[in-house]
């Protein structure tokens, strides 16, 4: 293990190979130690299970007076989608759209996650997963197109 990335909120240790082994698995296992560790370095884990045992992949430690998991996350698919051998992987790229929606908080928004899944690639680089201006965009749009059909 070795660190990846770090700033004044996020540090994250791992290596190229997990890196790699983490954008094959179509679901990301994540567990948390924010209650049992010391206030400055809680840890947050993607992980899989091989053999029957749980390998961490990438690791990260955050700010406890930030607690910012979605900036972890967010970090770690910026990581991914650098390496342009990941760019391919249509599973990496569902599994991070999956994150987005599942960060937004707005899942009860069925429009929404459609559009969302019909992003490409580009759309995903550029944006980060808790931009909610361009979340707002979407939806104000919608509300437009949906208000000029009944008026």
């Amino acid at each position: 293990m070795f660190l990846l990335y770090r700033n004044d909120e996020v540090s994250i240790f791992g290596t190229v190979e997990n890196l790699e082994m983490l954008s094959q698995k179509t679901d990301w296992f994540c567990d948390g130690t924010f209650d049992s560790v010391p206030l400055e370095m809680p840890t947050y884990c993607p992980f899989d299970e091989l053999s029957n045992r749980s390998i961490v992949l990438p690791f990260g430690t955050l700010s406890k007076v930030l607690i910012n998991d979605i900036k972890l996350i967010n970090d770690i698919k910026q990581m991914i989608i650098n390496d342009t051998k990941l760019i391919n992987d249509i599973k990496l790229i569902n599994d991070i759209k999956q994150m987005i929606i599942n960060d937004t908080k707005l899942i009860n928004d069925i429009k929404l996650i459609n559009d969302i899944k019909q992003m490409s690639i580009n759309d995903i680089k550029q944006m980060s997963i808790n931009d909610t201006k361009l979340i707002n965009d979407i939806k104000l749009k919608r509300y437009q197109t949906n208000y000029h059909k009944r008026y």
